[in-house]
């Protein structure tokens, strides 16, 4: 669910960068905006990367006690 959650977050944030009358060039406002909306849509694709790895690992049977649980938990 954090996944889909993820990509539909991330579709969003390009669908609004795409059709907003907003420009970095419009100030303090305008940087502030993609300042903070870019970190924050970097850090949630990044999760959703990270989570979506995880997901394949497991289903591949990679995730076992023999190789290590660490990639899930920094995931988690």
């Amino acid at each position: 669910m954090a996944i889909l959650l993820g990509l539909l977050f991330t579709s969003l944030q390009i669908h609004e960068y795409a059709n907003t009358s907003i420009k970095i060039s419009d100030g303090v406002f305008g940087g502030i905006f993609y300042v903070a909306t870019g970190f924050h849509g970097i850090h949630v694709l990044i999760g959703t990367v990270f989570l979506l790895v995880i997901l394949i690992r497991y289903c591949l049977g990679y995730l076992t006690y023999e190789i290590g649980y660490v990639g899930f938990d920094c995931a988690v």
